[in-house]
């Protein structure tokens, strides 16, 4: 089993105030966090979705990858995912979407679904943590089609509330991968749980 990745990476970060790509962690860029940790796992293909000031971002990302340009990012993060899915569909039996807000991402938890997906009859596997579930997500080819209709800010959890697909889930116990960065107290908060 092929298993691209797509970054999903183009909103404006209108709560924050400046973008979350390039907010300071761990001594580099967010972007580049992320990215290393996708590159460091089993993932065999990453695709990013830039949108919002995307010609200033692009300059701080540290390795050449594939950037796709997202120019209806203001119509929600739907045209983002379909945009990425359209590009890793041509060489992969599988995608997981990532967000590039979430500091707390490992490679660890990206190895776990990808292993669990070729293990499991389960045409998505999603990660929870405590009673919520959230992304990485991945999604195997079957179920591409079933991104068509996504609108506005609707995304995977859409899909993996249909009916007509089996979902497994991976079990996280560190909850901070529940922690995003929509608004600076939420990132001054990670930081402080970035020692914890």
């Amino acid at each position: 089993m092929r298993v691209g990745a797509v970054l999903l990476a183009s909103g404006a970060s209108r709560r924050l105030g400046r973008p979350k790509q390039l907010l300071e962690w761990q001594g580099s860029y967010l972007i580049n966090k992320i990215i290393e940790t996708i590159e460091n796992s089993n993932i065999d293909e990453l695709v990013i979705v830039l949108g919002y000031k995307h010609v200033e971002i692009s300059k701080f990302i540290n390795k050449p990858h594939q950037i796709l340009i997202n120019t209806s990012w203001d119509f929600g993060k739907s045209e983002a995912i379909k945009i990425g899915l359209t590009e890793i569909a041509l060489r992969s039996d599988a995608v997981v979407f990532f967000s590039v807000d979430q500091p707390f991402l490992t490679t660890e938890l990206i190895n776990q679904i990808i292993l669990l997906a070729k293990s499991s009859d389960a045409d998505i596997i999603a990660t929870r943590s405590g009673d919520i579930v959230t992304i990485p997500m991945l999604f195997k080819k079957n179920v591409f089609c079933s991104f068509d209709g996504l609108k506005g800010e609707e995304g995977g959890k859409k899909i993996l509330l249909l009916p007509q697909y089996k979902s497994d889930f991976v079990c996280w116990s560190d909850e901070r991968i529940l922690i995003d960065l929509d608004t600076e107290a939420a990132y001054q908060e990670a930081l402080q749980a970035d020692f914890e």
